[in-house]
């Protein structure tokens, strides 16, 4: 384990291995694709051919609803959709030369520490619409077609 590793990288891999997907972390992964120039990601999801890099980041600095007096307030939604694209922006940088290079890419934004930025479906559909693309995601059949 890395010492360096942030709650929801941690909180990630945990869920990785509980839906038994097959990935390599960071520190593994010039065994898997060769670096792409600086920061590498932080996990390789083993799901097909290329696999998917993912990077993980978390909500830490309050969100636009953190410091809200009780009672009726208005929030410009805006604020929530630049918080989640700030948050995303570095870590697009980071993947763009994998993508590139012909990598699935994906960012993972987590919230362990609950800052006031809601990211559960019910919020981020009414902020963004569609927002997700599902994929099965069943680790023993993945294992069964590579057998």
């Amino acid at each position: 384990m890395h010492a360096s590793r942030s709650i929801a990288e941690i909180a990630f891999e945990e869920l990785l291995k509980a839906r038994k997907i097959p990935f390599v972390a960071e520190s593994d992964l010039e065994r898997v694709t060769p670096p792409q120039g600086g920061k590498r990601p932080d996990f390789c999801l083993d799901v097909g051919r290329p696999p998917v890099l993912a990077e993980v980041t978390e909500l830490t600095a309050p969100g636009p609803l953190d410091g809200l007096s009780p009672g009726a307030s208005w929030i410009d939604p805006r604020a929530f959709t630049r918080r989640i694209g700030n948050e995303i922006a570095d870590e697009k940088v980071q993947l763009k030369p994998y993508g590139i290079a012909g990598h699935p890419t994906v960012v993972v934004l987590a919230n362990p520490r609950h800052v006031g930025v809601p990211l559960d479906n019910r919020h981020l559909l009414q902020l963004f619409g569609e927002i997700a693309l599902t994929m099965p995601f069943d680790g023993k059949q993945l294992l069964m077609e590579q057998a």
